[in-house]
C-alpha cells in the first residue's frame, strides 16, 4: 500500500469523526465550509493523484514501452509523443482528467 493512500485514509477517518461526533465544525478563516469537507477534498486529491500515477505506469510503461504491437499500431510519431509525455506532463494531465470525470 502506498503511503499516500494511508494518508488519505487518515484524512477520511478524521473527516468522519468530525462530521458525526464533533457537530461538523468550521473555522472562520476558511469561511462557512466545514473542516470535514476540506479533509475529504484533500483525501480525494490524493486518491486521484495516485490514480494518475498508476495510469501513467499502465498506459506508458507497460502498454507502449513493453508491448511491441501497440507501439507498432500507434506508429513512430504517437509512440515518441507518448514516451516524451512521461513524468510531470502526463501526471498533471491525467490528474486533471481524473478530477473532472470522478464525481
Amino acid at each position: 500500500m502506498s503511503p499516500l493512500i494511508g494518508i488519505s485514509i487518515v484524512l477520511f477517518a478524521t473527516a468522519w469523526i468530525l462530521f458525526h461526533h464533533a457537530k461538523n465544525p468550521s473555522l472562520d478563516i476558511l469561511g462557512s465550509i466545514p473542516i470535514s469537507w476540506w479533509l475529504n477534498f484533500a483525501g480525494r486529491q490524493i486518491i486521484t493523484l495516485q490514480l494518475a500515477l498508476w495510469s501513467q505506469y499502465i498506459l506508458i510503461d507497460i502498454l507502449i514501452l513493453s508491448y511491441k504491437p501497440i507501439a507498432n499500431l500507434l506508429g513512430p510519431l504517437l509512440t515518441v509523443w507518448a514516451i516524451q509525455s512521461r513524468g510531470f506532463n502526463f501526471t498533471i494531465t491525467s490528474w486533471g482528467i481524473a478530477n473532472s470525470i470522478l464525481p
